[in-house]
């Protein structure tokens, strides 16, 4: 159990920030679940850019396997551009 402070923080016990491996500084989400419960998450890490670029294009092809493409060749040219 923690206590909410004047200024809105509360203390994780030690037990709950060892297990989601949460140091000083580490970030957390929380999440309200469709039955009204907080869940609190480890912050996922930020993309450095090429991740960020590997995922935009992922996001720019994406729904686009449709069936005009007869070959994987055709589909590699489409996506490599």
């Amino acid at each position: 159990m923690s206590t909410v402070s004047s200024k809105g923080q509360i203390t994780l016990p030690k037990p709950l920030r060892d297990r989601l491996e949460l140091k000083a500084g580490s970030q957390v989400d929380f999440v309200v679940n469709a039955s009204g419960e907080i869940v609190l998450k480890p912050a996922k890490k930020p993309l450095n850019k090429a991740a960020e670029a590997y995922r935009a294009a992922l996001i720019s092809v994406s729904g686009s396997a449709d069936k005009r493409f007869a070959t994987t060749d055709e589909f590699m040219r489409f996506v490599r551009g």
